[in-house]
């Protein structure tokens, strides 16, 4: 995540539950939330990788995080910025 948007860490907590799947964040922040499984900041651009490469489903805020799904053929969901809840 590029910051931490509660309807895109709430998207993310509510289809877990539904495919029965772990949340695992990655950001820029140590702040967990509830409902998050693993929460990850300042990552290795490898752990980074595999992380992407071995997830089930992603959902994502940022350029990255969909690319990364494309690229790994992952089921994934980007959650745009909006009025409501801007990127910055």
């Amino acid at each position: 995540m590029l910051n931490n948007l509660e309807y895109v860490i709430q998207k993310a907590i509510d289809i877990a539950r539904i495919l029965d799947l772990k949340v695992v964040k990655l950001g820029w922040d140590f702040v967990c939330h509830k409902g998050i499984d693993e929460n990850y900041s300042y990552m290795a651009p490898e752990d980074f990788v595999y992380l992407f490469e071995n997830a089930k489903f992603v959902v994502t805020n940022s350029f990255h995080g969909t690319a990364f799904s494309i690229n790994f053929e992952k089921q994934f969901i980007s959650c745009p910025p909006t009025p409501d809840n801007p990127r910055f």
